[in-house]
This record gives C-alpha cells, structure tokens and sequence, in this order.
C-alpha cells in the first residue's frame, strides 16, 4: 500500500465526517424545542396542533402529562374532525388505556355515519390500541365501506351494525370490566 492511497483513504473519511457534522449542525438549528411544540399544540392552527402533539407523542421521553383523560376528552370533542380523529391514533392511545375513545366509538354506534365509520376504523382496525382492538380481521365490504367514509358517504348503517356489533359487544364488556376492576381497587383504598 503506498502512502498515496492511504492518503485518499483518510481524505475521504474526512470528508464524510464534515458532512455528517454539518448535516449533525443543520439538526439542531432547525429542531423545534419540547417547550416550542408545547406552545403550538396549544395555540396554533389544527394542522400546527396536529404536528405538534405527533411530534410530543412520539419524542423519546414524553410528558407525564401527555394525554391525560382530560386532553383525549378534549381531543375528542373539538369541533375540527381531524382532532377528533387524532384522538383515536396510536400516538395518543399508547400512553394509557383508549377508554375514552371506546366510549366514544360506543356512543355513536347508534348513528353510524361516515364520520363515525372512520373513527371505528381508525381506533379498532387500523390502531388495535387495547386488546380489543383489531379483534377480528378487516373484510373486504368494510374496507369498501372506510374508502366511501372517508369519501364522506355513509355506509348501510344495519349492515354496518350487524358487520360489528360482535366487536361492539366485545368493547362494552372490557368497559365493564375496567369499571368493575376501578371501583374494587378504590373500595380496597378506602379500607386501607
């Protein structure tokens, strides 16, 4: 080997070692600090909200706050869709258990719009966030129905019910459960 190649052989780690830093540099100028995305999950725009709690939710080390029941409820009630619809995704729902979200795809059984489609889709298919979730495999026929919803058609609502209502019997009863388990383990509180 003579000290020529050798020389090319260094040169070029050097060069990829000053792109990595400057590429390394580039990262932290233009990172959006935890204390920046927490003021825009709370006063920006949706699609700014949106970012922003994506990128909290799936930061390494979370706010203990992050998601609270209180937040989802909020999540859930805000009259923009896509907040509502960013409550049943597995950023939110990996931080705790979905109750809320449960109730909510529960609630809006009756109705099963479009809308309401979506979310079941989304929370029970796609996520499977509990153990509840993805219970059984995605037919053909709901997948035509998602594609319609999201379309904003509403799918055959008894066909719908019937296509799920396994599934919804199934979600009632792990309500039931964990409403059970949670007042046992307060009632063992207050003997203590």
């Amino acid at each position: 080997m003579t000290n020529t190649s050798i020389r090319r052989g260094w040169t070029w780690h050097l060069v990829l070692g000053a792109a990595f830093i400057v590429q390394l540099t580039g990262w932290f100028a233009t990172r959006t600090t935890s204390a920046e995305l927490e003021v825009l999950a709370a006063n920006g725009g949706t699609q700014a909200r949106l970012d922003a709690l994506h990128v909290l939710g799936n930061r390494g080390v979370p706010a203990p706050k992050r998601f609270s029941g209180a937040e989802v409820q909020q999540l859930l009630i805000d009259p923009d869709p896509r907040m509502q619809r960013f409550a049943m995704i597995n950023t939110v729902c990996k931080f705790r258990s979905p109750v809320w979200q449960l109730n909510h795809i529960l609630a809006g059984a009756e109705r099963a719009d479009a809308a309401w489609w979506v979310d079941y889709m989304i929370q029970l298919r796609k996520v499977g966030a509990e153990t509840v979730g993805a219970g059984f495999p995605m037919r053909v026929q709901e997948l035509d129905w998602y594609l319609a919803a999201l379309e904003g058609e509403d799918p055959p609502r008894e066909e719908v019910l019937k296509s799920c209502g396994k599934e919804l019997a199934r979600i009632q009863a792990f309500l039931e459960r964990k409403a059970r388990r949670r007042a046992r383990r307060r009632a063992q509180r207050g003997k203590d």
